[in-house]
């Protein structure tokens, strides 16, 4: 111990700095301290964060789709099936692990983005530039598959195809190669984009789109239908110990068969054009030819006619002048299926209106039976010519531009009375008789029809196709369109669905 006062102060002053280097000793530590217990939360922090995003990588690798956007995500649920099959086309002809019966496929659907627009044209070229310039031998002995030593001959259009198919979504392309085992090459099968959607897309006047559309997997599908309601009672509660039962009544059925029959436009490619300019004038080719399929639906639903005898002299009726006075008998577009006219004759619910008025007009309307619907949904068709001459003075007549488009048909429209829409279109012929039929001789009457249009309803069957065939015996190519189509009066038997007015001035 000191004992003097010097020793005193030195021992002070060395305690003094003894003390100060363990408190800031100390105040290191407490640093330490908290500095590691910050480092502990960040650490446990990023565990977080990586817990979470292994959680959602297991998430999207268990999901194909949670990666991919809206358009990609449909293609996928479109045409990949639940045990991973990618389906390139509808239910008619094909290998069977690569077409589905409910749809059209892959390469058999309108374009849903560019990349699948891209796919679609650049197999239709190979398939185009393989038919054209190779024939047969541009497949298999059965015919159905590609042989890839001549169709990769192609080599421009076959590498165009692969590189569209890159750009296709990833479980598209892993569903083709688990399901094919060609590592990753796309080899279609010779098809070609179907035509139904670009049919679907030519309807200027709105026609084909007033009526909904049944798609049948074959040839011809039986319906059921009620042909009246179970009546209905008023209820009360139960009296007595031993209550009455309760009335009932059934559900009387009716059965209606919905037929899909054949229409084709078939055109032939010179084989010298063929060799220059196919894959060029192929858009062109494509188009007119669903574009006349169109045109012939639309027609049909007009004047179609399935009876033995038509109702109209059909090889000298040029209508409209668009496909030409052709004599094609029995397989001639309008024998397709029964459209408007010829249902409102056969029912005898056309009238003749040589006499035309707003009241004559309502009793038109109120001779179309079954179940009445919202008067939009009730039209007026008539011809453009007859619209001028005989609606557009007519008194209570609304013009379109009048009440703007509130209704739910828009296409086409062009006046409204008393909410009924009043819509023109070419399928209504200007050159009839008296009668209210084509006969060769009286040619400038015209009519209107009224209907139901929630009682008719198109027939479709999935999966037509454009073809093409290589004929060497005739030095050229076939391109064909064909579809399966119809044309249904929902209504039961007693019922008259569509008045049709004829012998009208145009």
């Amino acid at each position: 111990m000191p004992t003097t006062q010097a020793e005193w102060n030195a021992f002070a002053a060395t305690t003094a700095q003894k003390a100060q280097q363990l408190a800031e000793k100390v105040e290191q530590g407490e640093r330490n301290r908290a500095e590691q217990t910050e480092q502990i939360k960040r650490m446990a922090d990023d565990l977080r964060t990586v817990r979470q995003e292994l959680a959602e990588a297991k998430a999207k690798a268990a999901d194909p789709l949670a990666t991919l956007g809206g358009t990609d995500r449909e293609l996928v649920q479109r045409f990949v099936d639940t045990d991973g099959k990618v389906f390139l086309r509808g239910h008619e002809g094909g290998a069977s692990e690569r077409f589905r019966s409910d749809s059209p496929g892959l390469l058999a659907s309108q374009p849903v983005n560019d990349v699948h627009r891209d796919l679609i044209d650049a197999t239709e070229q190979l398939y185009v530039l393989s038919v054209a310039r190779h024939g047969r031998d541009a497949f298999d002995h059965r015919g159905q598959g590609y042989r890839l030593d001549v169709v990769k001959g192609e080599k421009a259009a076959w590498d165009r195809v692969q590189r569209a198919w890159s750009r296709m979504p990833a479980p598209i392309r892993r569903a083709w190669d688990s399901q094919n085992g060609n590592g990753g090459e796309f080899i279609p099968e010779p098809l070609l984009a179907s035509p139904m959607w670009q049919v679907e897309a030519y309807d200027p006047d709105g026609l084909l789109g007033l009526f909904e559309t049944i798609t049948i997997n074959s040839e011809s599908v039986e319906l059921p239908v009620g042909t009246a309601y179970p009546f209905p009672y008023k209820g009360g509660g139960a009296v007595g110990d031993n209550p009455a039962a309760l009335a009932k009544s059934s559900v009387d059925t009716d059965k209606l068969t919905l037929t899909a029959s054949p229409m084709y436009s078939m055109v032939l490619v010179h084989e010298d054009a063929a060799a220059d300019s196919i894959v060029a004038a192929f858009p062109f080719i494509r188009s007119a030819i669903s574009m006349s399929l169109a045109m012939g639906r639309r027609l049909c639903i007009m004047n179609g006619d399935t009876a033995a005898s038509h109702q109209d002299d059909l090889a000298n009726w040029d209508l409209r002048g668009y496909f030409g006075a052709v004599d094609a008998g029995s397989i001639d577009y309008r024998r397709t299926f029964k459209g408007l006219r010829a249902m409102a004759l056969d029912d005898s619910n056309g009238v003749d209106r040589s006499t035309h008025s707003l009241t004559t007009l309502f009793a038109d309307i109120n001779a179309v039976g079954g179940p009445r619907s919202v008067p939009q949904d009730m039209p007026v068709i008539t011809s453009p010519e007859g619209y001028l001459t005989n609606f557009v003075n007519l008194s209570g007549i609304v013009s379109a531009n009048d009440y703007g488009n509130r209704a739910p048909i828009a296409s086409g429209e062009v006046a409204s009375i008393a909410g009924h829409p009043i819509l023109m279109t070419d399928a209504m012929p200007a050159d009839l008789n008296a009668s209210g039929v084509y006969d060769n001789s009286t040619t400038n009457l015209t009519g209107y029809v009224v209907f139901n249009r929630r009682m008719f309803r198109n027939v479709m069957r999935a999966g037509a196709t454009v073809a093409l065939q290589n004929d060497i015996t005739i030095g050229g190519t076939y391109l064909r369109a064909r579809q399966r189509v119809g044309f249904k009066d929902m209504t039961k038997s007693s019922d008259k669905a569509v008045r049709y007015a004829y012998n009208m001035s145009k």
